[in-house]
């Protein structure tokens, strides 16, 4: 087995800060009773999802549509198509 030598110069390379994806996103504000952001055109609104996984292994694909439908729901009731 090969051996593997870790420099100082790569511990401090993975502290680095990384470029986040939030600078690339078209937000302008955000609303904090609403949770909603607020887009750079000043009229459209966006939302956030944390995205967790869901255990499949054995079970019905009943089961698996019913959880299907229902994030699909959410997300259609997210933003109120309201003004």
């Amino acid at each position: 087995m090969p051996k593997i030598s870790i420099t100082t110069q790569d511990i401090a390379r993975g502290y680095e800060k990384r470029p986040s994806i939030a600078d690339y996103l078209p937000w302008k504000d955000y609303n904090h009773k609403h949770k909603l952001f607020l887009l750079e055109d000043g009229k459209s609104l966006g939302v956030c999802f944390e995205v967790k996984p869901i255990a499949c292994e054995a079970r019905p694909v009943e089961m698996m549509d019913a959880i299907m439908r229902s994030i699909a729901e959410a997300l259609k009731n997210a933003i109120p198509l309201e003004k």
